[in-house]
């Protein structure tokens, strides 16, 4: 049996997740060439129409059975979509990677009025360290006056020029900060004033190598007198 069957035709069907792409001989267009001579099957005898039934079921099976199924590929000039997750990753690694770098771009999604790009779980954690940053800051100049403070009252003779600098540039700090941040007058009261001069004397014993028995157990000056440009304590 000699069979010759032509190219296959190519039909686009439209069909969900892509195109259906079905490489088809044509079942219809098979079915009248078995039943004319632009079948070329060479036969002869009383088998002829059976092997040229058999050309047609293979043709037929053939062409259901040639059929792919294509995703189309993406157009180049598409915008992207990225889900919510795909974002906050990204977001993520440029946090942890580059914070100069996420920090101007989540200011510029603020000012584009992008707010649903922005990286919300750690802008909220960065303002929150703010604001514990300048909660330490106050204390620790707290201390240091403090410390500076115990060490101009209890050592006159090491008195100088250093020490008074200090005294003058811890206060403007405190002044500055409490300028900038006033709800931070909040924690100047006299239990935080004590725990904070409880540490300077700490200090003022390592450094000034005074028995700490020499301090007073509680905070002598008040805040006004500590926080006073003009005030110092008397030896």
């Amino acid at each position: 049996m000699h069979c010759e069957l032509e190219h296959a035709r190519v039909l686009h069907v439209p069909g969900r997740g892509g195109r259906v792409k079905r490489e088809v001989s044509g079942v219809r267009a098979a079915s009248r060439r078995a039943s004319s001579s632009a079948l070329r099957c060479r036969l002869s005898g009383p088998l002829q129409q059976a092997r040229r039934q058999a050309c047609t079921i293979i043709q037929a099976s053939a062409a259901l059975l040639r059929v792919r199924i294509e995703v189309p590929a993406a157009r180049a000039d598409a915008p992207a979509v990225r889900s919510f997750r795909e974002t906050a990753m990204s977001a993520t690694v440029i946090y942890e990677t580059d914070f100069h770098a996420w920090a101007l771009h989540n200011a510029g999604l603020l000012r584009a009025g992008k707010l649903a790009e922005l990286d919300v779980e750690h802008i909220a954690e960065e303002l929150e360290g703010m604001s514990a940053s300048e909660r330490r800051e106050l204390l620790n100049r707290l201390q240091v006056l403090l410390l500076h403070l115990l060490k101009y009252q209890f050592q006159p003779e090491r008195r100088g020029k250093s020490w008074l600098l200090t005294i003058s540039h811890q206060r403007t700090a405190i002044e500055r900060l409490l300028e900038q941040s006033p709800s931070l007058r909040s924690l100047l009261v006299a239990a935080t004033l004590n725990k904070v001069y409880g540490k300077a004397v700490r200090d003022a014993v390592i450094e000034t190598d005074l028995e700490r028995h020499l301090f007073p157990v509680a905070c002598p000056y008040g805040l006004e007198q500590v926080l006073d440009e003009d005030w110092l304590p008397e030896s």
